[in-house]
């Protein structure tokens, strides 16, 4: 669900500016993580952490997380280049199939 939620992130900023990086804060990943996937509860934030620190030593994302723990939502991540390859999408409906599993409206 978040490798999902970070590519289409990344696919919705290259489609505006495809020569821009695509940086975001925690707290606005938390917020597309809950519009994305409206019936699942979003992680934690120390799950999340844990979840963006394993996505980083894959290399597919660079993390900052904010010193002060009161702070995490200020967190920095940004997707590299590296993410799209690892998980290539054609385009959006092939997203939303994928995500759709997650969502329980698969169908069989």
């Amino acid at each position: 669900m978040l490798v999902l939620s970070l590519w289409r992130i990344w696919d919705e900023a290259m489609s505006e500016k495809p020569a821009a990086g695509v940086v975001m804060t925690a707290n606005e990943l938390w917020l597309k993580l809950r519009l994305f996937f409206d019936q699942v509860e979003p992680p934690t934030e120390s799950n999340l952490d844990r979840m963006l620190a394993k996505l980083r030593r894959k290399r597919l994302i660079r993390y900052q997380r904010q010193e002060d723990s009161n702070r995490f939502g200020e967190s920095l991540i940004e997707v590299l280049p590296t993410l799209p390859r690892a998980i290539p999408f054609n385009d959006l409906e092939a997203w939303e199939a994928q995500a759709a599993l997650y969502k329980g409206e698969a169908q069989p």
